[in-house]
């Protein structure tokens, strides 16, 4: 721990800024909870699968279960509370200071990652960079420490990597439960209805035509 104090006492010399003191106490916040239940809440609204529902409601509980039972078991303190440097908490909404190990924003921030990687692959890159940005925030306002981010990090991930490899592979494989595929299913399905009802008309018209 202090070497890691150490740290952040050093980089926060270089790296603060006035813009930055503004923006950051906000944008930490795409990593919260209320971020995730959003992000899960969208996905389901466009999924539109009872079971795709379930399974990530699961997937939200099984990583806070293993988040809260780490924070309160190791009951690590914040940072802040040892730094000399001013607190920028007071700069953006309320923080919920429970114990500092692991980050949950990172993990959560992690796991949406994750899953958008998942869905679209092509811009996964982007993804987990945003996620990298959200967890680096948690350190710049001192209320983490960089191994309390690591650590939410591999957990968020993993524990979402393993869900989808163990838990899903018959629908990610398919791929029905990505958004784009879900609605590209549903049109598709649309289009056969109408398919079927012209042939039936073609049908019934040559069937006229020959009486």
């Amino acid at each position: 721990m202090a070497w890691e104090l150490t740290f952040m006492e050093w980089a926060g010399g270089w790296w603060s800024l006035p813009f930055l003191d503004r923006v950051i106490p906000w944008a930490t916040h795409l990593g919260s909870h209320l971020a995730f239940v959003l992000f899960l809440t969208v996905s389901c609204l466009i999924i539109r699968r009872r079971e795709f529902i379930l399974r990530f409601l699961l997937l939200y509980g099984i990583a806070s279960g293993i988040l809260y039972g780490l924070k309160y078991l190791i009951q690590r303190s914040r940072p802040f509370h040892f730094l000399t440097a001013a607190s920028k908490l007071s700069r953006g909404p309320g923080e919920m200071l429970d114990p500092s190990f692991p980050s949950g924003h990172t993990l959560y921030a992690f796991m949406m990652a994750t899953l958008l990687a998942c869905w679209f692959p092509r811009h996964r890159f982007l993804f987990f960079i945003l996620a990298v940005f959200i967890g680096w925030t948690r350190v710049y306002l001192h209320l983490h420490y960089p191994t309390d981010v690591l650590a939410g990090g591999l957990i968020g991930y993993g524990v979402t990597a393993l869900f989808l490899h163990f838990h899903l592979s018959d629908n990610i494989g398919s791929g029905s439960t990505r958004p784009h595929h879900s609605a590209r299913k549903a049109k598709n399905g649309e289009n056969d209805v109408l398919t079927e009802t012209g042939e039936s008309g073609n049908f019934s018209n040559t069937e006229s035509k020959n009486k």
